[in-house]
């Protein structure tokens, strides 16, 4: 723990705290009090099967704020101090909770043309309207939430790159309503074959008149 409140370059606040009752410090749980591992001040005890790195003279109380445990980052020792003080944290969570069983859902989807699976998180093309037709890039916004309820939302614009997909027209040069296309072979695809004609033979016959 030390090593990474010495990557952030600060203090990080461990979840510890007195707040509820002075001297008894317990690591927190979510919004609920955990584990008692000290009561006392700097002369205070150690509980069992708890442990606990207070700095020399630690807790010391030296004001009524000081109810929550830091960690020193030079050090890898510990103090109370004020929640007054913004600084980075430690949380410990189960992994096998919080990096399984993760829920995909779409919260924001204003142009209608996505859906997503709830399970894989993998986004497709909902509507019959082709999504160059949709006037602009849409946005949608998706959630994932691991089993302990833990959610998390991310905004994103799909760009799409529109194409003209519609039916063509042809229209008459002004010969009317109707027009007939002209097609001319270019002479490279012109190609011409010697032939020659069969021989015939004239046969004659006469009639003799009586």
């Amino acid at each position: 723990m030390q090593s990474f409140a010495r990557s952030l370059g600060d203090n990080v606040w461990i979840g510890a705290s007195d707040a509820t009752t002075e001297g008894t410090w317990q690591w927190q749980t979510g919004t609920t009090n955990g584990a008692t591992f000290w009561i006392g001040g700097s002369a205070g005890t150690q509980q069992s099967n708890q442990w606990s790195n207070w700095s020399t003279g630690e807790p010391n109380a030296s004001s009524a704020s000081e109810d929550f445990g830091m960690l020193y980052a030079n050090t890898g020792r510990w103090n109370d101090a004020s929640g007054s003080i913004v600084s980075y944290y430690v949380i410990e969570w189960d992994a096998s909770e919080v990096l399984s069983n993760f829920r995909y859902s779409i919260t924001s989807n204003p142009s209608g043309a996505f859906t997503i699976n709830a399970n894989t998180g993998e986004i497709t093309v909902l509507i019959a309207t082709p999504l160059n037709e949709i006037a602009a890039d849409p946005s949608i916004t998706v959630q994932v939430t691991d089993a302990a309820g833990n959610s998390y939302s991310e905004s994103f614009t799909i760009t799409v790159n529109r194409v003209n997909d519609n039916t063509p027209v042809i229209t008459s040069n002004g010969g009317g309503a109707t027009t007939t296309p002209k097609t001319e072979l270019p002479s490279s695809l012109i190609r011409t074959h010697p032939f020659s004609m069969p021989n015939y033979r004239l046969r004659t016959t006469s009639t003799a008149r009586l």
